[in-house]
């Protein structure tokens, strides 16, 4: 080889090596560069992720919430429409109730006791039951006193009943009205 062929050679590996460092100082410098803004991109990304993870799982719960609260409110509304048509058909059973006490035939008065438990069944359906009043205690959750009694042996206790109290569940629709027997004076 020749001086001019070796120097060219020198030069060559020279600036290889310089274009090495360039490389290695380049790559380095640019790909901390480019990785803080790839790493906080990425961090951003799955900060907003979360959020709207967070966000979706939010809305779901407010959407169950929401089917959760009209259920809850058709039944109410069920319920209390049930319960206001209910206390409309009692007077019609207490009025059966009287003419059965009433009449003398047996053939009407068997006739009337026969729609009289028919519309019974009915409301027991829906969880309609009467309240027993005759012969317990006087319970103001239960009964409504309409008069008292002289009576020393059954002193807060109801005599009889005057009109038949029901409950639909464990809700009173009407009151029993009774009388009570009270200390004679």
């Amino acid at each position: 080889m020749s001086k001019e062929s070796k120097k060219q050679a020198d030069e060559k590996v020279k600036e290889e090596e310089k274009n090495e460092v360039n490389t290695e100082n380049s790559d380095s410098q640019p790909e901390q560069v480019e990785e803080t803004p790839e790493i906080s991109e990425l961090e951003k990304a799955r900060k907003e992720a979360a959020e709207y993870k967070d966000l979706a799982l939010r809305r779901m719960a407010e959407l169950e919430n929401f089917r959760r609260n009209n259920q809850n409110v058709a039944k109410d509304v069920r319920d209390r429409t049930l319960s206001e048509v209910i206390r409309e058909f009692l007077p019609a059973i207490d009025s059966f109730s009287r003419a059965e006490q009433m009449v003398q035939d047996d053939k009407t008065k068997s006739g009337i006791a026969i729609v009289k438990d028919q519309l019974l069944n009915v409301l027991k359906k829906y969880g309609v039951t009467p309240i027993d009043a005759a012969d317990n205690d006087f319970d103001p959750a239960y009964h409504e006193c309409i008069m008292q009694v002289d009576s020393p042996d059954k002193i807060g206790k109801v005599i009889y009943e005057i009109e038949k109290g029901y409950m639909m569940g464990d809700k009173v629709l009407r009151y029993a009205k009774v009388a009570v027997g009270k200390q004679p004076e």
